[in-house]
């Protein structure tokens, strides 16, 4: 059977997937440029939260690499970091568009039963 691909056009507005995604990444300041939809997107990279925490562990790890290699950075290093960050990216606003997709699919389904079924 052939996968139909669920992203963009029939995924979220890709403007709206993207905001979303900078909120809980911490790019946004919202200070300087509130977001409304910030009330309900938390920023994963905010103090105490598991995010932040992780982030924190890879950062040291790679401060500890460089003490290894005898090196205040290492491009390797820093690719590898950047790659794994791409992926998560990636991974991140396509599972948004899933999730969009799969949403509004399980309300036409469902109003399609409650049609009948009328």
């Amino acid at each position: 059977m052939e996968k139909i691909s669920c992203i963009s056009p029939m995924g979220a507005n890709p403007d709206f997937r993207d905001q979303v995604y900078d909120l809980m990444n911490g790019f946004v300041d919202l200070d300087e440029e509130p977001v409304p939809i910030s009330q309900y997107v938390a920023n994963e990279y905010a103090e105490g939260k598991r995010c932040e925490r992780l982030y924190d562990e890879v950062y040291n790890m790679k401060l500890h690499l460089f003490t290894r290699l005898r090196s205040d950075d290492d491009e390797e290093l820093e690719q590898l970091v950047n790659r794994l960050c791409e992926i998560e990216s990636i991974m991140s606003r396509k599972m948004f568009d899933y999730g969009w997709f799969f949403a509004k699919r399980d309300t036409m389904e469902k109003r399609m039963t409650e049609a009948t079924e009328a």
